[in-house]
């Protein structure tokens, strides 16, 4: 985290550089949000199949 004073004392072409690399980092974070919430997604699917497989498994050994 940078502080105020350290801002205040950048010059232009160093506000500029930290801002390109902010947008870097934000760029990555998001993309790695994007593929975890993507995983978690993918798994929270499987796990409702799961269930349905299990509960139509259960409804099956009732029937006989």
């Amino acid at each position: 985290m940078t502080t105020v004073e350290e801002l205040q004392s950048m010059t232009h072409e160093d506000l500029v550089r930290r801002v390109q690399e902010l947008e870097q980092d934000l760029k990555e974070v998001k993309e790695q949000s994007d593929m975890w919430l993507d995983s978690f997604t993918r798994l929270q699917a499987r796990h409702e199949s799961s269930i349905n497989a299990l509960d139509n498994i259960v409804k099956l050994t009732k029937m006989k």
